[in-house]
């Protein structure tokens, strides 16, 4: 999943983008823990903007499901 992330944010910056909005992915059929894979995503989206401070992008989403009540307790950063 970090690779995954990751490898959407350097996109974002190469296209020199402000924001970007991510899903919750690999909870369905693959069956990933949600909260895991939101803390993870949130995780490294806080790592790579403070490791890179030319990033252009200002505005991260995470989308999660709405009825997923158990992750969105996550996201609340």
């Amino acid at each position: 999943m970090k690779d995954v992330v990751l490898s959407c944010l350097r996109l974002a910056d190469r296209e020199r983008h402000t924001s970007i909005a991510l899903p919750v992915l690999g909870t369905g059929n693959l069956g990933y823990p949600a909260q895991e894979v939101a803390r993870c995503m949130i995780n490294t989206t806080m790592e790579y903007i403070g490791d890179n401070s030319y990033s252009t992008i200002r505005d991260v989403k995470i989308v999660i499901y709405t009825a997923d009540r158990q992750t969105q307790s996550v996201s609340s950063v």
